[in-house]
């Protein structure tokens, strides 16, 4: 089996210096038939195209970096394209997906003892198409957007994060009345909070905001919460004690959402964009993974 490693140089929060070290006992640990790229990329662009040149010259592409580097692969390879994943980000809702370890050296492991499993993705359309495990309208984005603030300030990892709630929770955040539409069936929702879309229970940091989502069902799992403060803290709440308790769910393939003023989007833990209609579908089987 030849393994390829495309590491994004600028995923999480460490230092390239520890990044090269992590990434060469990885490789080591896998096997001594191992290409390791993406050093030397420096935009989106070159990791998309260092990515499709890699993935015609293995068997399995491992993605190293955040969950938005997954996703970033995800849109730019084949469906027949057999990827793994090496967790180098900060909300690691890919490495809770795949259920993966902790060290390195023991993802390896995992890697090189486990099998092919099939995925479905989520695919959202906003003012593009994209595939993810997870995308959310409202309050989601709001943070991350509070976030980046934050980062450039030199704050970072799961501080970033929590400051970005709690800032937001506290200072108010966007709610629209939405008109979204199931499988067909129309449903007026009053002061929309979140939509949340996903095909994993997790959010970042471990969070396990659906709980009752599956990653192969061949169904969109959806979560729509309307509450005020007091709840969206209850969810969070719950969400690190086990499983989120707020909010109310859904199981679907097709929803397309119209705001009567327009919220964010976040997909795969990265901001997208700001608008007033969204639509998800379903694809089912549509990636393949060794873990």
């Amino acid at each position: 089996m030849k393994y390829g490693i495309l590491v994004n140089p600028v995923a999480g929060n460490l230092s390239l210096e520890k990044k090269q070290r992590v990434v060469e006992d990885f490789a080591q640990a896998l096997s001594s038939d191992c290409i390791i790229e993406g050093w030397d990329t420096a935009s989106p662009a070159e990791l998309h195209a260092c990515a499709k040149q890699l993935a015609q010259e293995v068997d399995v592409l491992i993605v190293a970096g955040g969950d938005g580097t997954m996703n970033d692969v995800i849109n730019s390879v084949g469906c027949d394209t057999l990827l793994s994943y090496l967790p180098l980000g900060t909300g690691n809702i890919w490495r809770n997906t795949l259920g993966l370890p902790r060290k390195p050296e023991e993802v390896a492991d995992t890697i090189t003892r486990g099998s092919v499993r099939t995925l479905d993705l989520v695919l959202v359309e906003g003012s593009r198409l994209e595939k993810a495990v997870v995308a959310s309208i409202g309050l989601e984005g709001e943070v991350l957007l509070r976030r980046q603030q934050y980062i450039s300030e030199g704050i970072s990892g799961f501080w970033a994060y929590a400051l970005a709630l709690g800032t937001i929770i506290l200072g108010g955040y966007g709610r629209a009345n939405a008109t979204i539409t199931i499988d067909g069936r129309e449903t007026e929702v009053e002061n929309l909070t979140s939509l949340i879309v996903a095909k994993t229970p997790y959010y970042g940091f471990g969070m396990k905001v659906i709980p009752r989502a599956k990653t192969d069902d061949g169904f969109l799992h959806v979560l729509t919460v309307n509450t005020g403060r007091l709840g969206v803290l209850c969810a969070i709440a719950t969400s690190f004690l086990g499983g989120n308790r707020v909010g109310d769910y859904t199981a679907a393939t097709h929803i397309s959402v119209t705001l009567e003023a327009p919220l964010c989007l976040q997909v795969d833990g990265d901001l997208r964009e700001t608008r007033s209609e969204y639509t998800f579908e379903i694809l089912p089987a549509a990636l393949s993974v060794v873990c």
